[in-house]
């Protein structure tokens, strides 16, 4: 998914009534009736909808701007949307025009760092956003995407990665690679890892059994049956003694010892093994499991919530986070508090987005402001605040 992609207009809300999808407004006025198969997302002034079998788009009164005439699409990306007719792919602009029409055999759906994969024969290479081929179909084998200005090339059963203009800038040497994030990438020779950065120099010698990603600064990584965690210049921070770990979040770490607990930066258990399952930090506070019931600590470890919880969402978001107790779900704040009393039979797990959240009581759903007052009566099939049913951008497959 192209990560330069705008995050899209929450004004108007989805719902879905008679099998129908609409719009409406968010006092829970209709706007555009509910009328279509499916509904998309608006980007750039324009959303995609299902009519039986074909897909076009609407503007922000429901006035279809470019008929239904497509077998897929997605979604408008600086003035571009990629669509399919039958089985071959172009890229259209706000008007309908087919803009982009590459001659080639395959044309992925999309473009990463203003780069398109395509294929003629069984050669791959890559177009920019006027159609140009920018690096010739060349290569037989695997490639991957851009990230961070690199694209993973695969030669000679062995990978390697390529600049912008097609030239390897790091030699195919490794028998699998991950993507950069942060200039740092993760590589294996045989059956062991290690991290080079972006000149292809080894940073952290291939000798792991398993390596994550860094996170604030710090990277777990396997040795033998135990984890431990490097930064980045592979120095070993933390030594190898967990079962299990996970990521840090907010300065501290959730690993094994027989049970979870947490550490900090420096490897000190801040909160002792006594877990069956832990969250990660968000806000100051963290889940935490005990038999089948959850609750929350605070990073001293202090619970600030009684283990009375069936479930809870990952995290806090504008202050809240959803809570189930048997087969209701409630909210509690930060405190630990339960401030909107569990009544509901289901709440959107983003929870709340701009003051509101979705919520359902028997079959139909309704929205809730930050009091747990209902600003808008259940009585949809489905609604969604967010506008995002589709967390990618292909909302016809």
């Amino acid at each position: 998914m192209n990560e330069t992609i705008q995050e899209n207009d929450v004004s108007l809300i989805q719902v879905r009534q008679d099998s129908k999808w609409g719009f409406i407004d968010k006092t829970g006025k209709i706007v555009i009736k509910p009328q279509f198969d499916w509904v998309g997302r608006f980007f750039e002034g324009l959303c995609g909808v299902q009519v039986k079998d074909k897909w076009g788009f609407i503007d922000k009164f429901g006035k279809f701007i470019i008929d239904p005439q497509f077998d897929e699409i997605r979604v408008f990306d600086e003035e571009l949307c990629s669509v399919k007719i039958g089985d071959k792919r172009v890229f259209i602009d706000k008007s309908g025009q087919i803009v982009i029409n590459p001659q080639v055999d395959y044309c992925m759906d999309s473009f990463d760092e203003g780069l398109c994969k395509v294929r003629m024969g069984d050669k791959w290479g890559f177009i920019d956003r006027t159609g140009n081929v920018v690096i010739n179909p060349q290569f037989h084998q695997s490639i991957g995407w851009f990230s961070d200005g690199m694209c993973n090339v695969e030669i000679e059963n062995k990978w390697g990665f390529m600049d912008k203009t097609g030239k390897i800038i790091i030699k195919p040497q490794f028998d699998w690679v991950n993507l950069f994030s942060d200039g740092m990438c993760n590589v294996r020779i045989g059956d062991k890892w290690g991290v080079i950065d972006k000149s292809g120099k080894i940073v952290v010698n291939p000798r792991y059994e398993e390596v994550g990603q860094f996170s604030e600064g710090l990277c777990k990584v396997k040795m033998g049956d135990k984890w431990g965690f490097i930064d980045k210049t592979g120095k070993i921070l933390i030594s190898f003694r967990f079962e299990q770990v996970g990521q840090f979040s907010e300065g501290l770490c959730g690993v094994v010892i027989g049970l979870w607990g947490v550490i900090d930066k420096s490897g000190q258990i801040i909160v002792s093994p006594q877990f069956n399952d832990i969250g990660s930090f968000d806000e100051g506070l963290c889940r935490v499991e005990i038999g089948d019931k959850w609750g929350f600590i605070n990073k001293k470890g202090k619970v600030v919530t009684n283990f009375q919880f069936d479930e809870t969402h990952y995290g806090f978001r504008e202050g809240f986070c959803g809570i189930r107790i048997m087969d209701k779900w409630g909210f509690i704040d930060k405190t630990g508090e339960i401030v909107i009393k569990p009544r509901f039979d289901n709440i959107d797990t983003s929870s709340f987005y701009d003051g509101m959240c979705n919520v359902r009581i028997g079959d139909k759903w309704g929205i809730i402001d930050k009091t747990g007052e209902i600003v808008i009566k259940p009585q949809f099939d489905c609604i969604n605040t967010m506008n995002c049913l589709y967390e990618y951008q292909d909302i016809s497959s």
